[in-house]
């Protein structure tokens, strides 16, 4: 059989770098160098150029002092990093401190408690015709009192001139007459004459009665009265400020020095000339209108004013209207003014609601009580055209609706009866507060059963009866 000479040709064994053995990866820490010594000896050998490596910025690089070689095993993972076990702790550590610090946060911003508290009501209905009561300007205990709010405005309106007319008129005024003699009241007749220290003379126009003085621990207040006087003479000469005043007639008389007069407002509308005339109607005309707008920025400036513990009603508003002397007069126009003057009624709101509940709601009559809505009650005045809005003493009123009367209660000793208290004496704590019907309280965090021990962390929350 011939022999088969492709079976003895071997041929030499191909080099390339291919064909570099793959070191086993637990020996590799311990034969690095020596591998890296073969590589540059096969390197040498086969004459393998340096530009065919990786490139330099190539991740898989290997650094070994100056010579850079491609990275021989990119098929292995890097060696893990083992993460020191205290760092694990110190890290844990930290966590739950913050974890404290942020849960006390949280407490602390949501302590506190809430107290709702349901005072004794009682619901009525007011009627008109059998709900009348009076209240007076000076009255005493027991008895409704009112105070008065008085507030004065002016308004021009510009109206076309018909022509023009001579006028003469007398300045005027108002002043304070005081009796300092005796407690006997003096009278003084029709036309008396009040004497400024320049010689200027004015006089009223009706008797006046002065009251007489009064004595009160031993200090002595002067009998008073307000009164208008006018000018004795025309002319702008007696438009004049604030002054004191004798009557001449008490000349050599001890009353003299012990009855004058100081000025309440300066004395003004003296004037003799010629003036634009208007017509009758157009004159009329703009006083309405003027009275109209006077009446409602008076009301306006009134509740912008009234006191926030006192109500007013609309009923119990009185306006009064003086014709001014007429100014800014042109070629064609002039200008129409006008004063009004609001006398307003205003209740204590708490003064107002116990009087109320007198007669209205005797469960609740004894304690401090409060009206619900008080400003929307239809509130009307009885014979209120014959009452002198100037000298207002004494009203009688009814009232038409329904009415929630709400006990009263000290909101801040509620509070420091509480501070640092168990939440189950409660019961027993309200005790001592009759006008309380039944309170609830709710205290945070909810695992806290002790009230805080300040009274700005507890709330006072009152709400109605719902029965």
């Amino acid at each position: 059989m011939p022999k088969n000479i492709l079976q003895d040709i071997v041929p030499p064994e191909k080099r390339s770098i291919r064909n570099i053995p793959i070191p086993n990866k637990l020996n590799r820490s311990s034969s690095m160098m020596s591998d890296v010594k073969s590589a540059k000896i096969k390197e040498e050998f086969f004459e393998m150029p340096k530009q065919l490596a990786r490139p330099k910025d190539t991740q898989d690089n290997i650094h070994y002092g100056e010579d850079i070689l491609p990275h021989a095993y990119p098929f292995e993972d890097e060696e893990k990093k083992v993460f020191p076990r205290k760092n694990k702790l110190l890290i844990l550590g930290s966590v739950c401190f913050a974890i404290i610090i942020v849960g006390l946060a949280i407490t602390s911003l949501f302590n506190g408690a809430t107290v709702t508290v349901v005072p004794q009501q009682e619901k009525v209905e007011a009627k008109s015709d059998t709900s009348i009561f009076t209240a007076k300007k000076d009255a005493k205990e027991g008895e409704l009192a009112f105070q008065i709010l008085t507030l004065k405005k002016t308004e021009g309106q510009d109206v076309p001139a018909t022509g023009s007319e001579n006028v003469q008129r007398k300045a005027s005024g108002t002043i304070i007459i005081y009796n300092t003699t005796s407690a006997r009241e003096q009278r003084l007749i029709k036309n008396t004459r009040f004497q400024t220290t320049e010689g200027l003379v004015y006089r009223v126009n009706d008797s006046v009665v002065v009251p007489g003085s009064s004595t009160v621990s031993g200090k002595v207040t002067p009998g008073s009265i307000e009164v208008v006087v006018f000018a004795d003479e025309s002319g702008e000469k007696y438009n004049i400020g604030k002054v004191d005043f004798t009557i001449p007639g008490f000349a050599g008389d001890p009353k003299f020095k012990t009855i004058y007069a100081r000025s309440k407002t300066e004395m003004t509308r003296g004037f003799v000339g010629t003036v634009k005339k208007i017509s009758d109607a157009d004159a009329a005309k703009a006083k309405q209108e003027l009275n109209a707008k006077l009446a409602q920025e008076l009301k306006k400036d009134a509740l912008s004013q009234v006191p926030a513990d006192f109500v007013m009603f609309d009923d119990a508003l009185f306006y009064s209207y003086a014709t001014l002397p007429q100014s800014g007069a042109s070629e064609s126009s002039t200008t129409v003014n006008e004063e009004g003057t609001l006398s307003a009624v205003i209740f204590n709101k708490s003064v107002f609601a116990s009087n109320v509940a007198e007669g209205l709601a005797p469960a609740v009559a004894n304690t401090d009580v409060a009206i619900v809505g008080a400003d929307n009650l239809n509130f009307t005045i009885v014979n209120k055209a014959s009452i002198d809005p100037t000298n207002i003493n004494e009203i009688s009123f009814t009232l038409n609706g329904s009415l929630t009367f709400i006990s009263q209660f000290d909101e801040n000793r509620l509070k420091s009866d509480l501070v640092g208290k168990k939440k189950s004496d409660i019961t027993m704590i309200l005790q001592d507060y009759p006008s309380i019907n039944r309170a609830n309280a709710v205290i945070r965090p909810f695992w806290k059963s002790v009230f805080p021990t300040e009274t700005i962390d507890i709330k006072v929350i009152i709400a109605p009866n719902s029965d």
